[in-house]
C-alpha cells in the first residue's frame, strides 16, 4: 500500500481516537469495537483486506488519538495557576476580537502574573473592550463544568489598564476592517450593514434580535458565517488580478500572505480556518504539479485542527457543520448533479440549479445536528438560499467596493452604496417573507439511533453510486 494511503488510513483512525476519548468512552471498549468493526470489513472484503501492518497502524493511530486527547488537556490544566471560587483581583490581556451578544461581551483573556491561563470573561456591553487591551478584574472566577471548557468570570468589575499589548499587526488589521463596518454603517441602512458586515467580515455585532429571528427561521444563518465559499471567492479575485503582473510563483505566494491575513483580520472560526488551510493546500499541491484529492484535503485539514486543539472534534459545533457541509459538496452534490442531468457548462455562481444542488447537498448533510443543537429545522431553507445565494458573489464584489471606494472618497462610497442597497434590499426581502411562512422540524424527532440511520442511509447511498460507476468504467 502507498504510503499517502497508509497516512490517510492513519490520519482518520487518530481522528476516531479523539473522538472516542472527548466523547469519554472507555479505552477498552473502544478498542474492542474497533475490532470488531475491522472483524467486520475482513468478513465482508476478504482475508487480505488488512494486513498485520495496517492492523498495526489503526491500532496505534486509534490509541494515539485518544491519548493525545487526554495528553492536551492535561497540559492545558498544567499551564494554569488560577484562584477559583472565591472574589479575588486578577487582569489580563484581550487575546481575540470580543463577541458582542444582545446583552453582553464576551472577552477572551491572558492571565498576567502571578495568575497565568487563558478564560473568558463575561461583561457588560459598556464600556467596549478591544482587542490588545490591558483589563484589571474584580470578581470569581468559576471551575468549568468539563476539562474542554475554559474557565469563566460573570460580570466582574472590570477597568482599562492600558491598550496595545496584543500583536501590532493583528491589531492593524482589526481597526481596518472596524474602519469598512463604519463605511457600511454611514452608507447603508441598520440592518443592511449589518448583513454586508457579517457576509464580507463575518462581524455580528450590529445584528438586531429581529433580523436574528428572521435569518434563524428562514434557515440563512450560515450566510453571514465565513467559509470556503468567501475563501474562494477571495483566492479568485487574487489569482485574477495577480496573474496578469506576476508570476505563478510570485502569485501563489501573494495569495498565501492574503489568506493569513484574512483570517487575522476576521477571526479564528473553525470554517474560516479550515477554509483557510484547504485553500492552502490546494494552491501547494497546484504549485508543486500534484493532482489534489478533496477527501484528503479534508482530512489532512481536520488533523492540523485538532493537533492544535483536540476538543474542537466534539465539542465545536463550527468546527462540525464546516465539515459536513463540505462532505455534502464534495459527495452527494456530484449524485444531484448527475441524477439531474446538469451539465458542466450549466455550473457557475450564477446559476440558481448549481446553487439549489449545493445547497441542498450541504444541508442534508446537517439537518441531524442542526436538529440536535437548535432543535428546528426549516424545511423552506434550501429554497430561501438558492435565492439569495445567487446575487451573493455581486453583494461580496459591492461590498468590497462600498469598504474601499469609502475609506478613498466618499462620494464613491456613496454611490456604489446605492447598487449595493438594492442587493441587500432583495435578500433582506426574502428572509423576511420566508421567515413569516416559517414551518419548523422538531429536534425531537432526530433521536441518536435514528440519526446514525438517516448518515447510514447517506453513506449507503455514496457507496453505491462510487461502486456502481466504478463497475462502469
Amino acid at each position: 500500500m502507498a504510503k499517502s494511503n497508509l497516512f490517510l488510513i492513519g490520519s482518520i483512525f487518530f481522528l476516531v481516537g479523539v473522538f472516542a476519548a472527548s466523547s469519554s468512552w472507555d479505552v477498552f471498549v473502544s478498542l474492542a469495537t474497533l475490532g470488531g468493526g475491522i472483524l467486520f470489513f475482513i468478513l465482508v472484503k476478504g482475508k487480505n483486506f488488512f494486513s498485520l501492518t495496517l492492523l498495526i497502524l489503526v491500532f496505534s493511530a486509534f490509541l494515539g488519538g485518544f491519548f493525545y486527547y487526554n495528553f492536551y488537556l492535561n497540559l492545558r490544566g498544567e499551564n494554569q495557576r488560577i484562584v477559583f471560587d472565591r472574589p479575588f483581583d486578577f487582569k489580563g490581556v484581550v487575546v481575540d476580537e470580543p463577541i458582542f451578544r444582545e446583552k453582553f461581551q464576551e472577552v477572551a483573556i491572558d492571565l498576567e502574573k502571578p495568575f497565568f491561563g487563558k478564560m473568558k470573561v463575561l461583561l457588560p456591553l459598556s464600556p467596549k473592550f478591544r482587542y490588545g487591551d490591558l483589563v484589571g478584574f474584580r470578581g470569581v472566577i468559576v471551575v468549568p463544568a468539563e476539562g474542554y471548557f475554559y474557565p469563566v468570570s460573570f460580570f466582574p468589575k472590570a477597568d482599562l489598564l492600558g491598550e496595545h499589548l496584543g500583536f501590532w499587526l493583528k491589531e492593524k488589521l482589526l481597526d481596518f476592517k472596524f474602519k469598512q463596518i463604519s463605511v457600511f454603517r454611514e452608507y447603508l441602512s441598520q440592518d443592511q450593514a449589518a448583513l454586508i458586515s457579517g457576509i464580507t467580515y463575518g462581524f455580528r455585532g450590529d445584528f438586531t434580535e429581529e433580523f436574528k429571528m428572521k435569518m434563524n427561521r428562514s434557515g440563512t444563518t450560515h450566510i453571514v458565517a465565513l467559509s470556503g465559499y468567501n475563501i474562494a471567492i477571495l483566492v479568485s479575485v487574487i489569482f485574477f488580478a495577480a496573474n496578469r503582473y506576476f508570476s505563478r510563483r510570485k502569485t501563489f505566494y501573494l495569495t498565501i500572505i492574503v489568506i493569513s491575513l484574512f483570517v487575522m483580520m476576521v477571526g479564528g472560526e473553525a470554517s474560516v480556518v479550515r477554509a483557510a488551510i484547504m485553500g492552502f493546500l490546494v494552491l501547494l499541491a497546484r504549485e508543486a504539479g500534484r493532482m489534489h484529492q478533496a477527501f484528503r484535503v479534508i482530512v489532512f485539514s481536520a488533523l492540523l485542527m485538532v493537533l492544535f486543539n483536540p476538543t474542537i472534534l466534539r465539542y465545536d459545533l463550527s468546527f462540525q457543520l464546516s465539515f459536513l457541509s463540505l462532505l455534502g459538496l464534495v459527495y452527494l452534490e456530484p449524485i444531484f448533479r448527475e441524477f439531474l442531468r446538469i451539465k458542466d457548462d450549466d455550473q457557475s455562481f450564477m446559476s440558481w440549479k448549481t446553487g439549489a444542488i449545493t445547497t441542498l447537498s450541504a444541508q442534508l448533510m446537517v439537518v441531524p445536528f442542526i436538529l440536535g443543537n437548535f432543535g428546528q429545522f426549516s424545511v423552506f431553507s434550501i429554497l430561501a438560499n438558492v435565492l439569495i445565494l445567487e446575487t451573493l458573489p455581486l453583494v461580496m464584489f459591492f461590498g468590497f467596493l462600498v469598504a474601499l471606494g469609502g475609506l478613498i472618497f466618499s462620494g464613491l462610497g456613496f454611490i456604489v452604496a446605492k447598487f449595493l442597497g438594492i442587493f441587500l434590499a432583495y435578500q433582506i426581502g426574502v428572509m423576511s417573507f420566508f421567515s413569516k411562512f416559517y414551518i419548523a422540524l422538531s429536534g425531537g424527532i432526530f433521536s441518536g439511533p435514528l440519526a446514525a440511520t438517516y448518515y447510514a442511509i447517506i453513506l449507503g447511498i455514496i457507496y453505491f453510486k462510487n461502486a456502481t460507476k466504478h463497475q462502469q468504467s
